[in-house]
């Protein structure tokens, strides 16, 4: 796009890791002061988080990574487990009216543009990592894409279980209508609490994305500076993290409102943005040829 155009596209996909970074930092601590450190101040728990992250990326590539493994592998090893568990309740006439609706062709498709629009923006993530700076890339496009289509088929595996067991009417009730189906599991008890297994797994993911989207920050910074500077990207770490704070609020309830406004002003615009890079290197490709 040249330089003041990929200049202006390179900001904006920094901004966008700040946003990511922020929001994701502020779920932790939320999460962390209202579970388990009631009495513990928000910007304690934060600065712990961010330090975490500064652990993860400072030291390389290859630290993160191994995190996001993890995670990945507890992932889904637990949803193994819950999916052996919960088929028991499954009622296929709960996902009949789904294709007997007044309008199912433009139904998938805007579902289908929904998806596209907010996995963009976490997908954009992936851009910050260099091709040469991972060991054997010979396969690195088809692994991106089998796990995305892995995440696709994830999620499609959550919506089956949720509308399968509830139905569609009254799984909208619930705000998290997940949980409610987690509910279920046989071989939760008093002594085995299902809160706690899945905060292990969604922490570790969390962690993960603060790490993914600071290491796009750094890769940015350093960019457009002769020297690695790690000041820069701690003061802008710590930045997002009271962003997220002032703008989002102590409650969780603040999360339903960043639900209005994260398709309209951060997905469509990321997914259009994606769109014209990949009709750019088309051109490009054509034009090299």
């Amino acid at each position: 796009f040249g330089k003041k155009i990929g200049l202006i596209i390179n900001i904006f996909i920094r901004i966008s890791y700040a946003a990511i970074l922020a929001i994701a930092t502020r779920t932790i601590v939320i999460f962390a002061t209202s579970k388990y450190l009631e009495n513990t101040p928000y910007l304690v728990v934060g600065t712990f988080i961010v330090i975490c992250c500064f652990f993860g990326t400072f030291f390389g590539l290859e630290t993160m990574l191994r995190l996001a493994q993890i995670a990945f592998i507890i992932t889904v090893l637990v949803a193994i487990l819950i999916e052996t568990t919960i088929t028991s309740y499954i009622d296929i006439n709960n996902i009949l009216p789904i294709f007997t609706s007044n309008q199912p062709i433009s139904n998938i498709i805007y579902g289908a543009l929904y998806y596209a629009a907010t996995s963009s923006f976490l997908s954009v993530l992936l851009l910050s990592i260099k091709k040469d700076e991972i060991r054997n890339n010979k396969n690195y496009n088809k692994v991106a894409i089998m796990f995305y289509f892995y995440s696709v088929l994830s999620l499609t595996v959550v919506m089956f279980f949720v509308i399968s067991c509830f139905g569609y009417e009254m799984g909208s009730l619930f705000r998290y209508p997940e949980y409610m189906v987690l509910k279920k599991i046989g071989f939760s008890s008093s002594e085995l609490h299902l809160e706690n297994l899945l905060a292990f797994r969604w922490t570790f993911y969390s962690l993960s994305l603060t790490c993914t989207s600071l290491y796009g920050i750094i890769t940015g910074i350093n960019k457009y500076s002769n020297k690695k500077n790690k000041i820069i990207v701690i003061l802008v770490a710590f930045t997002s993290m009271l962003i997220g704070k002032i703008v989002l609020g102590t409650v969780p309830n603040a999360l339903m409102i960043m639900k209005n406004y994260y398709i309209s002003f951060m997905a469509i615009p990321m997914f259009i943005l994606l769109s014209l890079i990949f009709i750019r290197c088309l051109f490009v490709k054509k034009e090299s040829k």
